[in-house]
C-alpha cells in the first residue's frame, strides 16, 4: 500500500471535538493521541460561548498520530456598537439597529426635543452590544396639552399634572368658589394649551366649608 495513502496505518481519523467544552476536547485530544494545538476564538450566533466549533485538521481527516488539533471556539454571538442615533426619528433608528441583528424596544419620554425623535439609547452610543440583544430607543414625547384639572381634588390633580410632565406651583385660595373645599376650580396654563415639559401650572382651589 502506498505511504501516501490517507488510511495508511501511521494515519488516524480526526474524532469528532464539536460540541464539547475546552477542556473536555483538549483531555479528549490527548487522549486519543494528538497533541493540543492552539485555541482559536470566532464569533457565532448557533454555537455557545466556550463550546468547540471545529477543530483543525476537520473532523473525519485523516492526521498522524501525535499530530497538532487546534481548537476553534465559539466567543458568543457576535458583537456591535451602538450607533449615534440621537435626534434621529424613533422609526429610522429602530429599522438601523434591526439592520445590526439587534431587538428593539421603544419607549417615550418626556422631553421637549421633537415628537418622536431619539433622546436616549440603552445600551448607550459607543457601547457594544451582542446580535440578539435587546436596545431601548427613548424617543420624545414632545411639548405636551395641558391636561384639564378643573373639578379634581387637589391631589388628583396634582399626579395627573406630573404625570404629564408638568409641575405644580403654590395653588391660589379661591374664596368665592361654591365646590368642595379642595377642589380645583381654576388652572393657570389653561387645559389643552400646549406647553413645555416641567412648565409651573397654578391652582386655584376652593376653600368653601
Amino acid at each position: 500500500m502506498c505511504s501516501s495513502d490517507l488510511s495508511a496505518p501511521d494515519k488516524v481519523s480526526v474524532p469528532n471535538y464539536a460540541g464539547m467544552s475546552v477542556t473536555e476536547a483538549k483531555a479528549k485530544i490527548v487522549k486519543d493521541g494528538f497533541t493540543v494545538g492552539d485555541t482559536i476564538q470566532e464569533p457565532s450566533d448557533t454555537v455557545d460561548e466556550g463550546t468547540v466549533i471545529r477543530s483543525d485538521p476537520a473532523y473525519g481527516d485523516f492526521a498522524e498520530k501525535n499530530a497538532t488539533i487546534d481548537l476553534v471556539v465559539s466567543s458568543g454571538k457576535k458583537t456591535v456598537t451602538i450607533p449615534d442615533l440621537i435626534g434621529q426619528n424613533k422609526a429610522t433608528a429602530a429599522d438601523q439597529l434591526k439592520a445590526l441583528g439587534l431587538k428593539v424596544t421603544l419607549k417615550p419620554k418626556a422631553s421637549d426635543d421633537t415628537k418622536d425623535n431619539v433622546v436616549e439609547i440603552d445600551p448607550g452610543v459607543g457601547e457594544t452590544a451582542r446580535v440578539g440583544d435587546r436596545v431601548t430607543v427613548y424617543f420624545s414625547q414632545g411639548p405636551q396639552k395641558v391636561p384639564n384639572v378643573v373639578g379634581m381634588t387637589l391631589d388628583k390633580a396634582v399626579s395627573t399634572l406630573e404625570a404629564a410632565g408638568f409641575t405644580v406651583g403654590p395653588t391660589q385660595d379661591d374664596n368665592l368658589s361654591t365646590d368642595p373645599k379642595g377642589t380645583v376650580t381654576a388652572q393657570n396654563p389653561p387645559a389643552g394649551s400646549t406647553q413645555l415639559q416641567g412648565t409651573k401650572i397654578t391652582l386655584s382651589v376652593s376653600t368653601y366649608e
